[in-house]
């Protein structure tokens, strides 16, 4: 059931969402992505561009690895001069993913990135035998879907789904 739709302009172009509703305690919200036209293969990782550039990089476990050291190595990397950009360690099983972010701007691991859980679905769809059109992730911040449509390398379609969370409430006084 649609409770509301809005639209509203970010750095990538419009966007439209809508609050999904199950029940008043339990809302979703499904939000539309810009499409992805361009996948570069670095060695064995990947670089694109869902809104945000995202390298994304397959991990056996995501705890093997120090995401924050490895992460900020990547993100100033020469070749993503002068902007840099964000960093995806993923772990792939199926159609789950388990994912670990460090954004740029913010310069250190957050808790979920939209824009990063869709560079990892599509990158997981790219290396996979078994082509599946959505996938449901895990983050440290919660669990978020992203579905899709490819066509002729093209990913359009896209929609990022997570549960409405309040997440902070404050006052700003001037």
């Amino acid at each position: 059931m649609i409770n509301s739709e809005t639209r509203f302009e970010a750095i990538d172009g419009e966007h439209k969402a809508y609050i999904l509703s199950e029940n008043d305690d339990k809302a979703v919200v499904s939000l539309k992505m810009a499409d992805v036209d361009k996948i570069e293969r670095l060695d064995s990782d990947y670089y694109l561009n869902t809104g945000s550039p995202h390298y994304v990089k397959i991990v056996e476990d995501l705890n093997s690895i120090n995401a924050f050291e490895e992460g900020r190595k990547i993100r100033w990397d020469n070749r993503f001069h002068p902007e840099g950009t964000n960093v995806n360690f993923v772990t792939v099983k199926d159609d789950q993913l388990f994912v670990r972010t460090f954004e740029r701007g913010v310069e250190n691991l957050t808790l979920a990135c939209g824009t990063g859980v869709v560079a990892s679905s599509i990158v997981a769809d790219e290396r996979s035998v078994n082509q599946f059109d959505n996938y449901s992730i895990k983050t440290d911040g919660g669990d978020l879907k992203v579905k899709f449509r490819k066509k002729n390398n093209i990913y359009s379609d896209i929609w990022l789904e997570g549960p409405v969370v309040k997440v902070y409430e404050g006052i700003i006084e001037r």
